[in-house]
């Protein structure tokens, strides 16, 4: 687990582990809470998680879910952020007979969480809107807000099989940020950055959901968004295999030619 205070420029490291996290005192963070008005002494502090999740059994994973935004909330965090398809693990076999539909109520629990907590999750599933197959997607959901949904603009030639693309580029707000969301391909696709870019405003991150390979192009890319945008960027992926394909850990948090990651966790 890796927060990063976008005021404070303060890296906080946890071990990740489904079960324990370990993680110093809890300090004031000085977040602004409901009903304030934003100050330059409110600190903006996201989470990027680096965790585990199993094969399609959706309850158990939201429980796991769950217990990450309880720890990082407590200790500051104003959004935090999961890997691409977290819900489900990133299993495209199981995609269609997961996929989430955006009126139900699945998410009931996580809303509650983000309302008492006053948190922004924000966390991947597939998703099936009018179309036969499902979309990579993700959904934010903000304290006393109606959950907002996004799907993948660019999926790689092997998900074709199970997903089809969009034309999403989706920036969101919290907390006086603006946020924009990519996928893992995505990334590798610069007029993404563009577009999101140029939906963005001064006060902003690049959020990456990945499922990638330790020394995927898409760490450089993003360092090299970082510097060009002069925006923060943040990478989550998986510390175990999901879907029987390798994964690399290394979250990495971004910031001009600023970089912190986090080494996989054994």
């Amino acid at each position: 687990m890796m927060m990063w205070d976008w005021r404070s420029q303060n890296l906080k490291l946890y071990r990740n582990a489904n079960d324990v996290l370990v993680r110093p005192e809890a300090t004031h963070m000085g977040v602004a809470m409901n009903g304030e008005e934003w100050s330059p002494h409110h600190r903006f502090c996201l989470a990027v998680t680096q965790s585990s999740f199993k094969k399609g059994e959706i309850s158990e994973n939201i429980r796991r879910h769950s217990r990450l935004v309880y720890c990082t909330a407590a200790d500051g965090a104003r959004v935090i952020s999961f890997p691409e398809l977290s819900i489900t693990g990133y299993e495209p076999t199981v995609a269609a007979e997961t996929a989430n539909d955006t009126g139900n109520q699945r998410f009931d629990s996580l809303q509650g969480l983000s309302d008492r907590r006053y948190v922004t999750i924000v966390a991947g599933c597939p998703i099936r809107l009018e179309e036969a197959e499902p979309f990579i997607g993700a959904f934010s959901i903000r304290p006393e807000l109606p959950i907002e949904f996004c799907q993948k603009q660019f999926i790689h030639p092997e998900e074709f099989s199970w997903f089809i693309p969009s034309d999403d580029v989706v920036v969101y707000q919290s907390h006086w940020h603006e946020i924009g969301v990519a996928f893992c391909a995505d990334i590798g696709h610069p007029v993404h950055a563009v577009d999101t870019f140029q939906k963005l405003g001064n006060s902003c991150a690049v959020d990456a959901m990945a499922f990638s390979e330790c020394d995927s192009p898409a760490v450089y890319d993003l360092a090299k968004y970082a510097r060009i945008y002069r925006f923060p960027t943040t990478l989550e992926n998986y510390v175990a295999e999901s879907g029987r394909l390798p994964t690399g850990g290394r979250n990495t948090v971004r910031e001009g030619h600023k970089c912190r990651d986090q080494e996989n966790a054994s």
